[in-house]
């Protein structure tokens, strides 16, 4: 019994409830070292990444830029075709309509444009010999 009025003492009683107080600390806050460390090994990248919805909108936008520039570049051949003396009025037509399709036909709005822009007459040109 001596050892234990020894043991308990108020330097003892203190360290150990100072013990226990670190205890309960380390064991309700070990996520916060790990934290800051994962935070200064890898940082933040920046803003998040847009939408699905955004994504496909700003594709929506490229697909059409693009159709309406194929458009624009065969308007071009069909005018310098119709100056040199063909008629093309049948085929502005058909790329006005390709053209004028809604967006979920755009493939086959393309796949118009391509054949109309095959169908452009065009001059002869060159010395007149053939390969």
């Amino acid at each position: 019994m001596d050892w234990l009025v020894k043991l308990v003492t108020v330097r003892n009683t203190i360290l150990l409830l100072l013990g226990c107080a670190l205890l309960r600390l380390a064991v309700f806050n070990y996520y916060r070292p790990l934290y800051w460390l994962q935070q200064r090994l890898y940082p933040p990248q920046g803003a998040a990444p847009a939408s699905g919805q955004d994504i496909l909108a700003d594709l929506d936008r490229q697909e059409n830029a693009r159709l309406q520039a194929r458009y624009r570049r065969l308007l071009a051949q069909l005018e310098q075709a119709r100056a040199q003396g063909f008629d093309v009025d049948a085929l502005e037509r058909k790329a006005r309509s390709a053209a004028s399709l809604e967006p979920k036909f755009r493939r086959q709005a393309l796949r118009i444009l391509s054949e109309v822009e095959m169908d452009v007459p065009r001059a002869r040109q060159g010395s007149g010999s053939t390969r």
